[in-house]
């Protein structure tokens, strides 16, 4: 990359997009071409676009590369994509220029499908979000699922409601800028539902997983405000190198805190992989089910269903219960999955944070702690659980795998033995065979 010349039209102008990718090009070597800073514009003040397009036609002369944000080159910036009266033809005008640089050069463009704040705040929103911004986004989700087909009677209620209540003008003039923004960006719809039913019904999978998994996300988080733990992390963050392993060199898998692993297949058409397992003592196969020895490489088959996912043993995971259907969350009602396969002699632990997830009480103490200690002895697992932080109840439910029959609870009140019983639940691809307890609180 040394000597490369590349022109980047940022996202906006925070130092995030300006001056980070200065530094990481003169790490290597190459020089980056930014808009001058007296046009860039800030803020709700837009970049002076037409000074914009005319310095990038004469920086696109000698250069290598373009990078460029559609927001920025289209409206001024990222806040003003959210808020600008710019028309679509106006838009799709100042666009245009990219085809032009594109004959000279090679040209990577990227565009964001713009946000709905969750806040009434209009610093970075149209000026009536500062009233109506937290109804505005209860519209939009209820209206984006009321398309899909998917809303309960009691929202359906609550979206007749909102639509009673919200100025009918802010409305259109918030759903006309929402229909611009997908107009500029001149693709396909993007919907899961104009795939067909068969994608739809992928994608509503791995949707809902993702809320399933909010209490083991949660752990996360609160450990990253804690001592600044990384969510998502490479290999080596974890994981020394070992023999054929070299994980400083692997950048397309990465772990979901200390118990998920994820190989993607990203390229089109692509069904396997290799797959470093990278530790020692095994790996459980979310596609399958199987506990596969760790320290070495694998080759890894997916189809349209599933993705490579990975969870290491040795590890508890906590879920939210069931299949979710909405977006609420109770962090106090969880699945407990004990990631301990037949023959392991490794100790699962865990302690278990939770508070009401929505405010801050829990910096003045109302949040809980519980912590767990998983062992396995045969077909049997042994929970060891204790109260480090009381708050209020908290409802478990242990859930085990390669032919758990049994877990042994070992509480403050006394020793509980629960049968587990046989069922399956589909983590990403074939359905998991499982033995799944009865609920008990702590």
């Amino acid at each position: 990359m040394s000597n490369t010349k590349i022109i980047l039209i940022p996202l906006d102008e925070r130092p995030v997009n300006t001056r980070y990718p200065e530094m990481l090009a003169a790490i290597a070597g190459a020089e980056l071409r930014l808009p001058p800073p007296e046009i860039r514009g800030l803020q709700r003040t837009p970049a002076d676009v037409e000074k914009l397009i005319h310095w990038l036609r004469q920086s696109s002369t000698d250069a290598d590369v373009c990078i460029a944000s559609c927001e920025y080159l289209g409206y001024g910036n990222l806040i003003n994509a959210r808020i600008s009266d710019d028309s679509t033809a106006d838009v799709i005008t100042r666009l245009a220029v990219l085809a032009e640089v594109g004959a000279q050069i090679p040209v990577h463009a990227f565009s964001l499908i713009t946000r709905v704040s969750n806040a009434d705040d209009c610093v970075e929103e149209p000026l009536y979000w500062l009233q109506w911004g937290t109804k505005f986004y209860r519209f939009a989700r209820l209206y984006h699922r009321n398309e899909a087909g998917d809303l309960t009677e009691t929202e359906r209620a609550d979206l007749s409601t909102l639509q009673a209540e919200l100025p009918h003008e802010l409305v259109v003039d918030w759903l006309t800028r929402r229909l611009r923004n997908h107009a500029v960006k001149g693709s396909v719809a993007q919907e899961p539902w104009q795939f067909g039913p068969q994608a739809l019904a992928i994608i509503r999978h791995y949707v809902r997983l993702r809320y399933k998994l909010l209490p083991y996300l949660y752990q996360l988080w609160v450990a990253q405000a804690r001592d600044g733990s990384a969510v998502m992390r490479p290999l080596f963050h974890d994981f020394d190198n070992a023999d054929g392993l070299d994980l400083d060199r692997i950048d397309d898998q990465f772990l979901v805190g200390p118990a998920l692993m994820q190989a993607p297949l990203v390229h089109q058409g692509q069904q396997q992989r290799t797959v470093a397992l990278p530790g020692t003592g095994r790996w459980l196969d979310a596609g399958s089910g199987r506990f596969v020895a760790a320290g070495r490489s694998v080759q890894a088959r997916s189809d349209a269903a599933s993705t490579p996912l990975y969870a290491r043993e040795g590890q508890l995971l906590p879920m939210q219960p069931g299949e979710r259907t909405t977006p609420s969350n109770d962090l106090a009602d969880i699945e407990l999955h004990v990631i301990l396969g037949r023959g392991c002699t490794d100790a699962a632990r865990l302690d278990y944070t939770f508070d009401d997830g929505l405010s801050d009480a829990h910096e003045r103490g109302e949040r809980g702690v519980v912590r767990f200690h998983a062992t396995r002895v045969g077909d049997e697992i042994v929970l060891r659980v204790e109260t480090l932080q009381a708050w209020k109840p908290l409802r478990v439910s242990v859930v085990g795998y390669d032919a758990a029959a049994s877990v042994k609870l070992v509480l403050a009140s006394g020793v509980q033995a629960q049968a587990l019983v046989g069922d399956s639940w589909t983590f990403s691809g074939q359905p998991l065979a499982i033995g799944r307890g009865s609920i008990f609180a702590v």
